[in-house]
């Protein structure tokens, strides 16, 4: 009989610990809808600029946001990775932060979305999260990101077990736009 209540804690239990950090995050932009196809200036044909992004729905008890942006037709190259955002949930476009990491080339910051042929689907994702990262001058810190060091990677391990949420949308970007 304890064998059996111990069984059904266990399928009761983990299922409903997997609730932590379900897709519950609203990401949009007022320059662009979902599925959409994203304005050249924000583009390696435009201005190459960060677009504005917005995050709604988020949850209770998120310290900071993160925001991982990645092309999904080019092997998930990393456009930009942004941590330690207010909870406020507005990122103006050409926004600029000390929290940002390494993107696909290896180079703090935003780099432009690029189609190289045929339409790419780059994946706007945002975290709430329930912890600031980037905690600087203190190496002793698990939570210190490394500043420009990070890539997308550490960030994801150093968000783990952390996320109360997450949420995304995709923009489309064709090569024959030029």
């Amino acid at each position: 009989m304890r064998t059996l209540i111990i069984v059904a804690a266990i399928f009761i239990i983990l299922p409903l610990s997997a609730f932590r950090g379900n897709k519950t995050l609203r990401v949009t932009s007022p320059a662009f809808h979902t599925n959409e196809m994203i304005p050249a200036k924000y583009t390696c044909l435009g201005a190459r600029m960060s677009p504005p992004i917005t995050v709604d729905n988020i949850p209770a008890g998120t310290k900071s946001l993160a925001i991982i942006i990645q092309d999904a037709d080019q092997g998930n190259f990393t456009n930009w990775i942004i941590w330690d955002l207010d909870t406020e949930g507005v990122i103006p476009e050409g926004f600029m932060s000390n929290h940002v990491g390494l993107n696909g080339l290896n180079q703090e910051g935003y780099s432009p979305m690029c189609a190289v042929s045929g339409t790419h689907h780059f994946h706007f994702i945002a975290y709430a999260l329930d912890v600031k990262l980037d905690v600087r001058g203190s190496s002793t810190n698990r939570f210190n990101t490394d500043g420009p060091s990070t890539n997308k990677a550490k960030l994801q391990k150093l968000m783990k077990g952390h996320i109360l949420g997450w949420g995304e949308m995709i923009g489309t970007l064709t090569k024959n736009m030029e």
